[in-house]
């Protein structure tokens, strides 16, 4: 087992660790790692992205297990790597066309299909070190979770005090709001965010359900009560929806019958509307914003969902606006359209349409479908492969679902936290091909 030494001052010991635990250490980094937009500015973000990405990549360097990438694994890189030279394609067009003009930001935002298979190698070779341990990989999510409830309790109980700590991780427009609608950002810098990954996160819990012998059933109610508590003080609707989408889709993979799915499913369904006004006034008690759109939801009151300055509505301005702009190069796409449009559509597959085309949108997709068939295959296989088959399916589908109403897919904390969930999928296949080989 190879370690890499830190040399300290004299008097000092120094400090040995093995690459495998280097390896655990920078996964739990990826997401506690702060982000003070408020103190260092937006330029100073964009250096701390470049140093969490170079971490897996010294993990690669230090790395001396000899293993070749697998086909399913070297086909994904290259549907990347596709999407990053359409995406230079799709910015010399915008400026060939005369919509944008060229900002030497421009190129970072297509380098993103560069830096997004990063973490799938890095959960790949992360799970081919012998030292692996799927207990390892669900501890470190545990504390993840158990310090976004922390975060979240603190900031809903004490916004104020807890100031400094909130502007270590969000950016000041979010941070300010904190105090006006109480919605929670923990150590994700935004509440629709912050409900997103304890759905995410959730989804390791929820498949400790499927495939037993991983952590005990205190262990799995209390992160499950956590998740859903972070989710009811962020405030956030589109979280909420993702937690009742992600229970559908549990009840499906978990119940052979499908026909008693539906049954439940449609009675679950009516019992939240049966009853929704108890639900409401528990919603209340967390979270007022959060019980006002939800109200509008629960109550069927589709003239309000749909007034002009409503939350919801306001996505449609943007929708059209882009749509509108995408007729101009439907292939191709005009590139990140920089001061021309504003940055979130609140819509991912418009995001990607407008910027890389229908090219972009397809390889996007046949990544997600080629993806899941493997999970898919997967759910046949080991019970290591298995429990982390269930979790990708869970995290595809609340961001496939997501990705209409924000732009889930390319936030960092997704990328870090999906990409390296498929990455250790593929590396635990790999495993047993090497196993087996034997």
């Amino acid at each position: 087992m190879f370690n890499f030494t830190f040399k300290l001052p004299n008097g000092l010991s120094n400090v040995s660790i093995s690459i495998y635990t280097y390896g655990v250490l920078i996964l739990l980094l990826f997401f506690l790692r702060p982000y003070p937009q408020a103190f260092l500015g937006a330029m100073a973000m964009r250096l701390i992205d470049m140093v969490v990405l170079g971490l897996p990549i010294l993990f690669f360097l230090l790395n001396r297990t000899a293993e070749y990438l697998t086909i399913k694994v070297a086909n994904i890189c290259f549907i990347f790597f596709f999407l990053f030279l359409f995406g230079l394609y799709s910015l010399v067009n915008g400026y060939l066309m005369g919509i944008t003009k060229f900002n030497f930001r421009d190129p970072l935002d297509v380098i993103r299909y560069l830096q997004i298979p990063v973490f799938m190698l890095f959960g790949y070779y992360l799970a081919l070190r012998s030292e692996f341990s799927v207990k390892n990989i669900l501890s470190v999510f545990i504390i993840i979770i158990l310090i976004i409830g922390v975060f979240a309790v603190m900031q809903k109980i004490m916004p104020i005090q807890f100031g400094f700590v909130t502007k270590l991780y969000a950016p000041e427009h979010q941070s300010e709001k904190l105090t006006s609608t109480e919605r929670v950002t923990t150590i994700f810098g935004n509440p629709n965010t912050t409900a997103l990954m304890a759905c995410l996160l959730s989804s390791f819990i929820l498949g400790c359900t499927l495939v037993k012998g991983f952590i005990k059933s205190f262990t799995v109610l209390t992160m499950l009560g956590i998740c859903g508590l972070v989710v009811l003080l962020s405030g956030s609707r589109t979280g909420f929806i993702a937690c009742g989408f992600l229970t559908i889709v549990y009840l499906f993979l978990r119940m052979r019958n499908k026909f008693m799915f539906i049954l439940i499913s449609v009675t679950f369904i009516f019992g939240v509307w049966l009853f929704r006004g108890l639900i409401l006034d528990v919603i209340k008690y967390f979270n007022y914003y959060l019980y006002v759109g939800i109200q509008i939801v629960l109550n069927l009151d589709f003239e309000t969902l749909f007034a002009a300055g409503n939350t919801f509505s306001r996505r449609f301005d943007r929708w059209f606006i882009a749509i509108d702009l995408f007729r101009t190069s439907p292939i191709f796409g005009l590139g990140p359209l920089r001061g021309v449009v504003v940055s979130s559509t609140d819509n991912y597959y418009i995001y990607i349409l407008l910027r890389n085309g229908i090219i972009g949108l397809s390889l996007y997709l046949f990544f997600v479908i080629y993806s899941l068939s493997i999970a898919i295959h997967g759910l046949k296989l080991t019970k290591e492969i298995k429990l982390f088959s269930y979790v990708y399916i869970f995290q595809t589908c609340i961001i496939l679902l997501m990705n209409f109403l924000i732009e889930a897919q390319i936030q960092n904390s997704v990328v870090y936290l999906h990409l390296t969930t498929l990455g250790i999928l593929l590396g635990l296949m790999k495993q047993r091909i090497n196993e087996k080989n034997i």
